[in-house]
């Protein structure tokens, strides 16, 4: 400890150092205090200033009145509909019946080119085309029928050229068909049929007819 003897009597330096400087510090402690006093007021003024401006959004809202004209739609099954609304929609339930289902395009080859009924399905036709074009939508498929001469056979070289048509045979009260039906139900995906010189045809020459579009 730093001292130093007068006459009346010894002082201690350190002591009146460190009280000076204490004193000295009294300013800028204030002025800390103050900044510190200001920072949490203006922390408080943002948020009424941000509360306000909710109520402020929330007052605009309510004047307008658009929150009574808020409609909202759902549907009981989604995979089948979706509904949407508008500002001028309507409340109301509404029921989507369905009164027929997508079928899908057919046509049956069940005579031979002389009108007769097809006992057997291996046996060879005469009058069978060269080949065959499906067009399904914008596709269109070449099925090449120059060795196909049954109706095994065509059913077969239709089946794979995978041209959007399905080819099976059906036997009913001992005669054979060739069905073609589009591979999928929708008027999308119905097929037309052309020879192999282009012209659309709505039966095979001689030996088909159209049952169902």
């Amino acid at each position: 400890m730093t001292s130093i003897t007068t006459s009346v009597g010894t002082l201690d330096v350190q002591s009146i150092v460190s009280q000076l400087m204490t004193i000295e510090q009294q300013p800028l402690t204030a002025s800390q205090s103050r900044v510190s006093t200001y920072n949490s007021q203006l922390s408080s003024i943002g948020k009424i200033s941000s509360a306000l401006s909710s109520l402020q959004t929330a007052a605009t809202k309510l004047s307008s009145g658009s929150f009574l004209q808020a409609v909202k739609a759902s549907s009981t099954d989604s995979t089948v509909a979706s509904v949407s609304t508008t500002t001028n929609g309507l409340a109301g339930s509404y029921a989507l019946n369905v009164t027929q289902l997508a079928q899908s395009k057919q046509m049956v080859i069940d005579q031979t080119s002389g009108g007769a009924a097809i006992t057997d399905p291996t046996a060879t036709l005469t009058g069978t085309p060269s080949s065959l074009t499906f067009k399904v939508g914008s596709t269109s498929t070449t099925v090449d029928l120059s060795s196909s001469n049954t109706l095994q056979t065509i059913a077969d070289s239709i089946n794979r050229a995978g041209a959007g048509v399905n080819a099976s045979i059906v036997q009913n009260n001992g005669s054979y068909k060739l069905v073609l039906a589009s591979a999928s139900a929708g008027t999308s995906n119905a097929f037309s049929m052309a020879d192999a010189n282009g012209n659309t045809l709505t039966t095979i020459p001689v030996w088909g007819r159209v049952v169902r579009e």
